[in-house]
């Protein structure tokens, strides 16, 4: 009776993936597990390494990896029926990186199939797999690289990409979007100041010129597209955290990453923000710094800078200060336009922040872009499909119910994840007070990978949604 019961454990945790558990294998939990050790009982959760030693059923002994930790001891056999061995995880990831990103229609039918042979992983390690998407340079070059990409109007538009010295395809480094000044291109970024600091850091730094030809200023649409197809291009290409992605820049650029983290607050960390020229609208300092109010920032001008400049930042710095935004505000004495020495501290600042793509209220007030169009598609978790024209929406996460105040916008997506509600519970929508959903919404992996083939962006794990139409 117990070798029978042994053996039905056994196949539960194997026949799913059609693999056994043995000595030597390495698996990847699917889900939330306990490691004995002793007496000791460690909380492992999915996308853990385990390192099989032993097998005794109902038991397996082995080494967890997280990280540089390595924790010895032993697992229920039932904590594999979720889990994918080393090389399960990789096919499943090459088909989901195939699928986001290929443009073949028969190898993406071919890969969801792939995908389908894996649905009774668990759906840890299909975020765990879809957060690693891209295929990575094995072998760039270590000098900085000048990239183009046809933008707006067939417009030819160019960014400098700049690698760490030790740049390795099998690591994932922060990425720093530089922003250069008015009349400047992103040839400076590549060797000033900055640039060293990043190389320091071991970031990859990613320098876009502005497609205005006659300022070289940010305010056009083709140097925001310029800026989202180079931020795709490297996320898809080179071995990037996406949830560590910045903007800084200097001048015109500190201006241009503040009105950026208003315009996309949930595409950023964090900013920086040097010597930055205020853009002079009402809603850089007041209507849309509340869309960047949980975007964390840091800002320095010189005291003795044009007093347009200096004020401009001081009400910022003030209106921050009333949101409760965490942010660095510093005038530095006898300092005027032009200055360096921030940068390391700048860049400390950043990378101790990560983004947060899950919070549990958003304001947003929609406007329009400087050329004309309106930006974005996406506020965090919700997905605007009728934004044509100006407007505010609000929404709040209690337990599992989700209150959403729109003015003039009518039609938008509630993108769900497990980070926001708890999916395996029926979940509420109400919009201006009217319920427009009640009850469960399933998990789909093909819903995530959409949202990341669509955005480019492997860190928006929204496994579910929710449409909605205000009549």
């Amino acid at each position: 009776m117990k070798r029978a019961l042994a053996l039905l454990l056994l196949f539960a945790a194997t026949a799913a993936h059609g693999a056994t558990v043995e000595p030597g294998q390495t698996w990847l939990l699917g889900s939330n597990a306990a490691l004995q050790r002793g007496n000791q009982t460690i909380a492992l959760r999915p996308g853990d390494v385990f390192e099989v030693l032993q097998v005794a059923p109902p038991w397996v002994t082995g080494r967890c990896r997280r990280g540089d930790a390595v924790a010895e001891g032993r697992l229920p056999m039932a904590a594999f029926s979720t889990a994918l061995t080393a090389e399960q995880f990789a096919t499943l990831r090459a088909a989901m990186t195939t699928y986001v990103y290929s443009d073949d229609d028969a190898a993406r039918t071919k890969a969801r199939e792939t995908i389908q042979t894996f649905a009774r992983a668990g759906f840890g390690l299909h975020e765990l797999a879809a957060s690693r998407v891209g295929q990575p340079v094995e072998n760039p070059p270590a000098e900085p690289q000048r990239l183009t990409v046809k933008v707006g109007d067939g417009i030819e538009g160019e960014y400098y990409l700049v690698l760490p010295r030790d740049y390795d395809p099998h690591k994932r480094y922060p990425l720093i979007l530089c922003l250069h000044w008015m009349g400047g291109t992103g040839t400076y970024y590549t060797h000033w100041e900055t640039g060293k600091a990043a190389a320091r850091q071991t970031c990859i730094l990613v320098s876009p010129t502005s497609t205005d030809a006659e300022h070289r200023r940010w305010r056009d649409d083709a140097s925001a597209e310029l800026i989202q197809a180079a931020l795709r291009a490297t996320i898809r290409d080179y071995a990037v955290d996406p949830w560590r992605v910045y903007a800084e820049g200097y001048s015109m650029g500190g201006g241009a990453s503040t009105f950026y983290a208003q315009t996309w607050p949930d595409r950023f960390a964090a900013i920086g923000a040097q010597a930055l020229c205020a853009w002079r609208s009402p809603r850089d300092v007041a209507g849309s710094t509340e869309n960047a109010r949980l975007v964390p920032a840091y800002l320095a001008v010189g005291e003795k800078d044009a007093p347009g400049n200096v004020s401009g930042v001081q009400r910022l710095d003030q209106e921050l200060t009333r949101l409760k935004t965490p942010h660095v505000f510093k005038v530095l004495k006898n300092m005027g336009h032009h200055f360096t020495g921030e940068e390391d501290d700048l860049l400390a600042f950043l990378l101790k922040v990560r983004r947060n793509l899950y919070p549990r209220a958003i304001a947003y007030n929609v406007y329009s872009f400087p050329g004309g169009r309106l930006m974005p598609e996406w506020v965090y978790w919700l997905r605007l499909r009728d934004a044509s024209h100006q407007g505010r929406i609000e929404a709040q996460v209690q337990a599992n119910t989700i209150q959403i105040t729109t003015t003039r916008i009518e039609r938008f997506d509630v993108y769900l994840s497990d980070r926001l509600v708890d999916l395996d519970q029926p979940v509420s929508v109400l919009v201006n007070r009217r319920s427009v959903h009640t009850g469960k919404v399933e998990r789909d992996v093909f819903t995530m990978l959409d949202v990341i083939r669509d955005t480019g962006d492997p860190a928006r794990l929204f496994c579910a949604k929710v449409e909605v139409h205000v009549q």
